[in-house]
């Protein structure tokens, strides 16, 4: 089998302001640990392969932040898509360049910006769905688990009643359902059968080619001429800006599950990242900075070589930055991304 790895970095990270910038998007930061997101994820790929089948496809802004990020990283491994432009634009243009060297390729697509807590579990994951997409002509996505009903995430609904096992690897998928509200979330979770969307896939380069050809056919003709060579600058400004899961995955009948019970996030917002850190005995986080607590819960302070003082509130954020400031309820931290469209210019 010809293992390859697509890291889809291409993102801005707007719900991390002021954290991230334009020069330093998300996947840039050191979040959880002392290195990067897209660091972690090298790092956690490289458990299953060499480095040299692996490949960063991002935007030409950012390629060469990866390339000081990452000097052991082989320079022509940074893939610069022409434009940021979603990610059925993304895997067009990239397994259409692997689909050229070898159809048989057997392609991981990952973002660069997820954390992932049992490494050894998530690898064993890897190896089974990497597995399944060489001896079928499925597509193979990882569905997460779900411990809470959750409403930022998409999900995946599969048949009722059925179960994993060493002899059922994977499930069949009936739905992609879109992000939901809360009384439908818990309505999920007690169901069993929905899994969270985690945006991260499996397959074989020419089942990628038949499937988009057999049900995207109005989207086909963008592939096909990048794999007849076609320049992916005269072809990507017309693709439309869809996600993958909408161009394909939502379409397709030969789509299965693995599941992603191996500590999965998508370190989507502050929240997330709260919710992923230590606290102290009242529920409160800090990731930087020197930070007191007084009669203060459940409070969330990313402060970098600053002294900090919260005093009698609870559920904010608090992110200082290079002289910026947010400061805001740790339920509507999603709506910091009004900050970055109003502050990060072109």
């Amino acid at each position: 089998m010809k293992k390859k790895a697509l890291i889809l970095a291409g993102g801005s990270g707007k719900r991390f302001w002021p954290l991230s910038e334009k020069a330093v998007p998300k996947q840039l930061l050191s979040l959880l640990s002392p290195l990067t997101l897209i660091e972690e994820t090298l790092q956690r790929l490289s458990g299953y392969l060499e480095t040299k089948d692996i490949y960063i496809v991002t935007h030409r802004a950012l390629a060469e932040s990866f390339r000081r990020l990452c000097p052991g990283f082989p320079a022509e491994n940074i893939w610069t898509e022409p434009e940021p432009r979603n990610t059925a634009p993304s895997l067009f243009w990239a397994i259409s360049r692997l689909e050229c060297e070898d159809p048989e390729n057997v392609v991981g697509i990952f973002p660069a910006d997820h954390n992932i807590t049992d490494t050894d579990l998530f690898l064993r994951r890897m190896e089974t769905a990497f597995a399944l997409a060489d001896g079928s002509r499925d597509l193979i996505t990882f569905g997460i688990l779900p411990t809470s009903p959750e409403t930022g995430y998409g999900y995946i609904e599969t048949p009722e009643g059925s179960r994993f096992s060493d002899q059922t690897p994977s499930l069949p998928i009936l739905s992609f359902k879109e992000k939901p509200d809360r009384k439908t979330a818990e309505e999920y979770l007690r169901k069993g059968n929905y899994f969270w969307n985690s945006g991260m896939f499996v397959w074989k380069a020419s089942t990628f080619h038949q499937q988009l050809a057999l049900y995207s056919p109005e989207l086909f003709p963008f592939y096909a001429r990048m794999l007849a060579g076609e320049p992916a600058d005269r072809v990507f400004p017309e693709i439309p800006r869809d996600s993958i899961d909408y161009a394909l995955l939502e379409k397709s009948s030969a789509i299965r599950l693995v599941p992603g019970d191996f500590g999965w996030s998508d370190v989507g917002s502050f929240l997330s990242l709260h919710n992923l850190l230590p606290k102290d005995e009242a529920g409160n986080s800090r990731r930087e900075g020197d930070v007191l607590f007084h009669k203060s819960q459940n409070n969330f302070v990313f402060a970098q070589g600053m002294e900090v003082a919260l005093l009698g509130v609870e559920n904010l954020f608090v992110v200082v930055k290079n002289g910026k400031i947010a400061i805001g309820r740790l339920d509507l931290c999603q709506e910091i991304k009004e900050a970055y469209d109003r502050f990060e210019k072109p």
